[in-house]
């Protein structure tokens, strides 16, 4: 009878270990699962944000000669336009460069999560002072048109300018709240790190 409780409490002993190492190796896996997550999360948002630095390098060297010598704009309404793209520039590479990295989740929780909300809190600010931007920009232009084109031209100028800003809009929201939907996970995943 002893042998048998002793067999007994030995398999129970043995189930215990595998238990264990099963729910240590699970425990791994989910570190890595959610590692992985963070990473691909970071990577979306750094392409992200690499889309419009580069639209905002061609636009740089494209609007002078579009707006000069294909639209017949003022030259300050041209210097306007470029120093928007300089400023917008600069506060993208600014936003490039305070994207926490991977190895940032691994080595302090915290941390990586105040570095998560001042990127967030930029980008919030530069959307506010790029909707102030691009509304000065579409009034100055509207009104350097109508100076320069009779109203049939103007019109059709302004149908043209219209759809490049909607698209714009569409374009540049979106990629917006895409990087947002990244900030969100990448602050729950750092959370699920945290508990653990």
């Amino acid at each position: 009878m002893q042998i048998m409780e002793n067999r007994e409490i030995e398999e129970m002993r043995s189930q215990i270990s595998l238990l264990r190492n099963k729910l240590e190796k699970q425990q791994i896996i989910n570190d890595t699962v959610i590692t992985a997550a963070i990473k691909n999360n970071i990577a979306g948002i750094e392409r992200k944000i690499r889309i419009p630095l580069l639209a905002g390098l061609f636009a740089l060297a494209y609007c002078p000669f579009a707006f000069v010598r294909l639209l017949n704009v003022s030259v300050p309404f041209v210097v306007f336009t470029e120093l928007i793209i300089v400023f917008s520039l600069v506060e993208t590479y600014c936003q490039m460069r305070m994207i926490p990295t991977a190895a940032d989740c691994g080595s302090d929780i915290a941390d990586f999560v105040r570095r998560l909300d001042r990127f967030d809190r930029l980008r919030k600010r530069q959307l506010m002072s790029g909707m102030i931007m691009i509304t000065v920009f579409f009034v100055w232009l509207l009104k350097d048109l109508s100076a320069n084109y009779d109203a049939e031209e103007f019109y059709g100028l302004l149908s043209a300018v219209s759809i490049g800003l909607v698209a714009g809009l569409v374009i540049g929201l979106k990629n917006y709240f895409d990087i947002s939907r990244r900030l969100r996970d990448l602050r729950r995943d750092a959370e699920v790190l945290r508990q653990e």
